[in-house]
């Protein structure tokens, strides 16, 4: 339910950047019958999966429109009402595997340490902000997250034959979503090792199924080797060079930052997985004295091991988008569940039961803070967007003919109603230059000036928008607890000798 409420944002616009990158294949895919997307930068996995949608809606809608939307008024990464069918469908599709990946979690925590840590490990992910808000987007990271949980619940059972072919398996599929699921797979390969008492054979078995189903899903670098290597550095040297606007040095403080946030872990998140940590530390001296117990009692704290690890390489890497804590969240999850359940036997068996059931009284405590600020997110995404009440007010306040130049994260006023013109940038010119062009109106976007003028953009571009956000200003839209989206301006420009296009 958390993740359904509010897939349909922002329609019938697809407003989310990234979206863009996998639906656009997809439709190209359906409209060619050609299966090679052209673009490698993501992995074809989710690609193939939203081609799947597409064929689906064509067969059952003919108002789908495989073109997206082109003309000065779109921007390259734009989708529109044709394209709403199959991006809701997708978005939806997220959201399913986003549920999936919480039983996936819930089994791989019970497999480990029984039923209590299943329903914990279960919980916390459920309510976990960070994967709700993320589960409402056509992206890479909770389809990569789903498959890395099922190989974890795989390989953390007692069926041998499964762990080895169908978690290698599943975790090629997690890489065929996302690349940098790869770095995950360690937390897969320890769960079978300490599972599990077989030889490096079976890791050579797991090794070559993970990668037979990458290359299923993904057969690029065998079919187009140059171009797909091509697409997988320009990928490296995102992560390494940076992205304007989502980028710094040390990022482990940013990162931080972001999981004691309210769309992150919250506070109560955070301190129930620290919990959880510190738990899987008291299951290894508690039962590793107990010689009846297998290394299986070590898997927890090497799963949080894993987690802290990634959020280690996270913090190297210039790149920082909250999302890539995704792959870390599931066998913290599964740790954290364990770890939980860790302390209450500790809890139940050395204290009075009073303070057992206080302590489980603060753990659902914790958990129900979470749990509303995961509510309050799928409500927001359910409500209204700057860019929908923007996208309004242009169609009530502003005359037909009206010229209007709109940048990135903004809404699409009706290119039959008004003249409009996408910049990335409002700032490639000065305000002087768009009154020259017989310009109306400019519609800017946080999400953009933000950027440039606190990443310290060159002086030029910093000027222009300086002078920009100085003209009138006629309406502006501001997210707030029922309203998503970027911060957002509509500047007037008065022409000498020119008629106010306002009504």
């Amino acid at each position: 339910m958390l993740r359904l409420i509010g897939t349909d944002w922002g329609k019938p616009q697809g407003y989310h950047y990234d979206e863009h990158f996998i639906v656009a294949p997809a439709l190209e895919i359906v409209a060619t019958r050609d299966l090679d997307p052209r673009f490698y930068r993501y992995p074809s996995g989710m690609i193939y999966a939203e081609a799947a949608i597409v064929a689906t809606a064509v067969a059952l809608d003919d108002k789908v429109q495989l073109e997206p939307p082109a003309g000065p008024a779109f921007g390259p990464t734009d989708l529109g009402p044709g394209q709403w069918p199959v991006l809701v469908g997708g978005r939806r599709l997220v959201a399913v595997l986003g549920a999936a990946t919480v039983v996936a979690v819930a089994l791989a925590a019970a497999f480990i340490a029984g039923p209590l840590a299943g329903f914990t490990a279960g919980a916390l992910l459920a309510f976990l902000p960070l994967h709700v808000e993320h589960s409402h987007y056509l992206t890479t990271d909770v389809p990569a997250a789903a498959f890395l949980a099922l190989a974890l619940a795989l390989a953390s059972s007692g069926h041998r034959r499964l762990t080895y072919l169908g978690a290698g398996a599943l975790a090629g599929a997690a890489v065929a979503m996302k690349y940098t699921a790869a770095f995950a797979l360690p937390a897969v390969a320890l769960a079978a090792w300490l599972t599990h008492t077989e030889g490096p054979r079976r890791f050579g078995l797991m090794a070559a199924c993970a990668a037979f189903t990458f290359l299923a899903l993904c057969p690029w670098p065998l079919l187009q080797p140059a171009a797909f290597f091509n697409d997988l550095e320009a990928v490296r040297a995102h992560y390494s060079g940076g992205h304007l606007g989502a980028q710094g040095t040390g990022n482990w403080g940013w990162y931080l930052h972001k999981l004691a946030e309210n769309d992150g872990l919250s506070i109560a998140g955070v301190c129930l997985f620290a919990a959880g940590g510190l738990g899987t530390l008291a299951g290894v001296f508690r039962n590793g004295r107990d010689s009846r117990h297998s290394r299986s009692h070590l898997l927890p704290f090497a799963l949080f091991l894993c987690a802290l690890l990634w959020l280690a390489w996270l913090g190297t890497v210039k790149v920082r988008f909250e999302r890539n804590m995704l792959n870390a969240v599931v066998p913290a999850s599964v740790a954290a569940g364990c770890g939980l359940a860790e302390l209450a036997t500790a809890l139940r068996g050395r204290f009075p039961p009073r303070v057992g059931w206080a302590a489980a009284c603060l753990a659902l405590f914790l958990l129900a803070i979470t749990a509303a600020a995961s509510l309050r997110l799928s409500l927001r995404l359910a409500g209204d967007d700057t860019r929908e009440l923007a996208a309004a007010w242009i169609s009530e306040h502003v005359e037909a003919g009206a010229h209007i130049v709109r940048e990135a994260y903004t809404p699409r006023p009706d290119p039959g109603r008004y003249r409009v013109e996408y910049s990335w940038s409002l700032a490639h010119h000065g305000p002087a230059w768009y009154r020259a062009q017989g310009v109306d109106y400019l519609l800017a976007s946080y999400a953009v000036w933000g950027r440039l003028l606190d990443s310290g953009s060159q002086q030029s571009a910093r000027g222009n928008y300086m002078d920009i956000l100085a003209l009138p200003v006629v309406a502006d839209f501001q997210p707030g607890p029922r309203t998503m989206g970027p911060p957002l301006t509509i500047h007037r420009i008065d022409r000498k000798n020119g008629p106010s296009r306002l009504r």
